[in-house]
């Protein structure tokens, strides 16, 4: 590939960057992108890239990563102009209609529902890898969260499903969720690492960023650990 585009809602201003989960999330892609491949990267705003257009719809199009005149998008954003089209567009787009996510999901036999709880899923070419559940408490995300391993398999199950049903590609996906006991209730899917993400910085090797990027790139990755003891959110 010659470039490599992470779109964001919106390109975030120096002086605010430190306190933005955006910047954060960025950041950590970054990291993640150049010690692996030495490509041109560029932040760009939603609103901007449909000024793009059929200019590179051309280039976004291409499956091929070792092109050299591809554009591998990055997006970290569900907020996508209709009018760009990339591998994993359709997924984005099922993604974003949350109410027909759900009906979908309800027609796989699950219950759904707002949550404040996240299965991260790293699917690879080999399979998927399921991360620690990720919780919020007072505006900050934790991880690992406890769930009784019934629970856990449950979302396993849930989550393989949604998946298959979307035909996902190979990418890091956030499950948002609740439950109260045994009870879970899908609530809504991301694929990528949103802000829950910002978790697994520094605790699970490795965090969520890189195996997103690790996927996109079509590596292997083998396993998830986890740096810190569990932690019971009431």
């Amino acid at each position: 590939m010659s470039e490599v585009w992470i779109v964001v809602d919106e390109v975030v201003d120096a002086q605010v960057a430190s306190t933005s989960t955006t910047h954060q999330m960025v950041q950590a892609l970054l990291q993640a992108i150049n010690p692996v491949t030495p490509v041109n990267v560029q932040v760009v705003a939603a609103s901007s890239l449909a000024q793009a257009g059929n200019a590179v719809s051309d280039r976004l199009t291409k499956k091929e990563v070792c092109d050299q005149e591809n554009i591998l998008l990055c997006p970290l954003t569900l907020n996508l102009p209709d009018n760009i089209k990339f591998p994993a567009s359709g997924i984005y787009q099922a993604c974003r209609d949350v109410t027909k996510l759900r009906h979908q999901t309800q027609e796989l036999g699950y219950a759904t529902g707002d949550g404040s709880f996240w299965l991260s899923i790293v699917l690879t070419a080999k399979g998927p890898l399921y991360a620690e559940v990720i919780g919020l408490k007072e505006n900050k995300y934790y991880q690992p969260i406890h769930v009784a391993d019934e629970v856990r398999q449950v979302l396993y199950q849930m989550g393989w499903k949604v998946l298959l049903k979307l035909n996902a590609t190979p990418a890091t996906y956030l499950m948002q969720f609740g439950f109260e006991g045994k009870d879970i209730y899908f609530d809504k899917l991301l694929p990528f690492p949103g802000e829950a993400a910002i978790a697994s910085i520094g605790i699970q090797s490795p965090d969520l960023f890189a195996c997103h990027w690790q996927c996109l790139m079509g590596l292997p990755l083998f396993e998830l650990t986890i740096r810190r003891e569990e932690t019971q959110l009431n």
